[in-house]
């Protein structure tokens, strides 16, 4: 039996340890299994003693025992799971694990979050603007600001985020020198590596801040621009599965045991060939906007945008780095309560 608030101590440490990894639905949804697999434990352990008492006091049946309305010596009908007079079962609700969440983080964690935040820097980095977050700032304060950047480094760890207004360089530079100062301070070889949605807008302001840094465009959201220019209807092709493997596969090759993303030529050959196989009518895959795509993502491949920095780890080591990883991540619904509660 729970307190009223349906909350324990062993709940509060399970909450901490469990929602930055599943989130407060999936944690909710697997409280709310444990409570009503405990509830139907009881139900039926108790159903069994009873039996058992039955059995030993007359030749009543089970059947007997629930359709007699009086009976003397015989213990009720266990009740419902929500009875307040009975198991006085109680769930908290998602609304409340979060509250519980976040006002723990904000009592304890905070002040070792930023100094940990600020401790961390990489030598690959990658950039990314979110606009889910925003959109939910207009709900709130008619969208004071435009966009959520934030940076990650190789070890999928957020070393810098803010919101911003939009994105322009103003809003950014100020946030790079920064970083760039963090990195002095703790005397840290600068990244060698920084992969971005919009390399070649990005570029000119990071590497004016980090002159021997490549900036280069994240294969994730460059693969995406095919998937995007194809469509759903596409779907329905029995072909799309299997021009969008072979078109994934033409970004990499093997060398030594290990995958990595060739340079332009060796990569530009390589995705032509595809796109050259699928021109076919029989396959039906290739429209007028995918073609139109395919030409404007040669001229990324071709300045060397999306292959692997020259003698330096593959991208394929670098996984998970893009924005869509945290963004469900609950510290950042703290950051936005912070700010607007």
């Amino acid at each position: 039996m729970l307190p009223k608030s349906g909350f324990t101590l062993e709940l509060v440490n399970e909450i901490m340890l469990s929602i930055p990894d599943i989130g407060v639905d999936k944690f909710f949804q697997r409280l709310h299994e444990y409570h009503i697999n405990q509830y139907l434990t009881l139900q039926q352990r108790y159903y069994e003693h009873c039996f058992q008492y039955i059995n030993k006091n007359s030749n009543s049946t089970l059947n007997n025992y629930f359709s007699s309305n009086v009976q003397q010596k015989i213990p009720p009908k266990f009740s419902k799971f929500e009875d307040s007079e009975g198991y006085q079962g109680n769930i908290p609700s998602a609304t409340l694990i979060r509250e519980c969440f976040l006002g723990y983080f904000e009592n304890h964690l905070e002040n070792f979050y930023d100094k940990w935040m600020r401790s961390l820097s990489g030598q690959v980095l990658s950039s990314d603007h979110t606009f889910k977050i925003a959109s939910f700032v207009w709900n709130l304060k008619n969208q004071p600001f435009g966009a959520f950047w934030a940076v990650l480094n190789e070890f999928h760890e957020v070393i810098t985020m803010a919101f911003v207004k939009d994105k322009s360089n103003n809003c950014i530079k100020p946030m790079l020198n920064g970083l760039k100062k963090r990195y002095d301070e703790l005397k840290k070889e600068y990244p060698w590596a920084w992969y971005s949605d919009q390399c070649c807008i990005d570029r000119k302001l990071i590497t004016s801040v980090f002159s021997n840094t490549e900036v280069k465009k994240d294969l994730f959201h460059f693969l995406d621009l095919y998937l995007r220019s194809m469509g759903k209807e596409a779907q329905g092709n029995i072909f799309y599965k299997q021009f969008i493997r072979e078109l994934r596969d033409a970004f990499f090759i093997i060398i030594g045991n290990k995958k990595i993303i060739p340079q332009p030529k060796i990569l530009e050959k390589r995705v032509v060939n595809v796109f050259e196989k699928y021109k076919d009518s029989k396959y039906g895959i290739i429209t007028d906007k995918l073609i139109k795509q395919h030409k404007d993502n040669l001229i990324h491949i071709k300045y060397g945008c999306i292959s692997d920095v020259d003698n330096k780890p593959s991208e394929l080591l670098i996984q998970g780095m893009y924005l869509i990883i945290i963004y469900n991540n609950l510290f950042f619904i703290y950051y936005l309560k912070k700010i607007f509660y």
